[in-house]
């Protein structure tokens, strides 16, 4: 079976950051390889705002987090605007960006796009609904 190529949403990439959840084992199979991880500079640009504002970390540290994220994503730079998440429409970048690279799963904890549960054939799930499934 290949390897799943996965969206993760914002908030698994900062959970990986601070807690040793799900979300967290999800980022480690993107470093083993198990899994193929794929972000937009979009993504990222929202996980540096979400660093420093939720999380009060100073932009050295920041820096240091994402290059330690690059070491492992994929970047993709989605062509698609899309206008879906009309309760979140920052959330869209999570979309665009898994229609982009063709995903089999966008991993979130999102509460506005698991509600969602599917966007053009690429299921919607939760990091713990993801391991059930893999």
């Amino acid at each position: 079976m290949d390897k799943p190529v996965v969206v993760v949403d914002t908030n698994i990439l900062v959970s990986s950051v601070f807690w040793s959840g799900n979300p967290h084992k999800i980022v480690k199979k993107g470093i083993q390889q198990e899994i193929f991880i794929f972000t937009s500079p979009q993504i990222v640009n929202e996980l540096k705002k979400v660093l420093q504002r939720d999380f009060n970390v100073g932009e050295q540290e920041i820096d240091d987090i994402v290059d330690a994220f690059m070491h492992f994503l994929h970047i993709i730079r989605p062509k698609e605007k899309m206008e879906i998440v009309k309760d979140d429409p920052k959330d869209d970048i999570i979309l665009e960006c898994a229609i982009a690279c063709h995903a089999d799963y966008i991993i979130s904890g999102d509460k506005h796009l698991l509600r969602l549960k599917m966007v053009r054939n690429i299921p919607i799930v939760s990091a713990h609904d993801f391991f059930s499934l893999h």
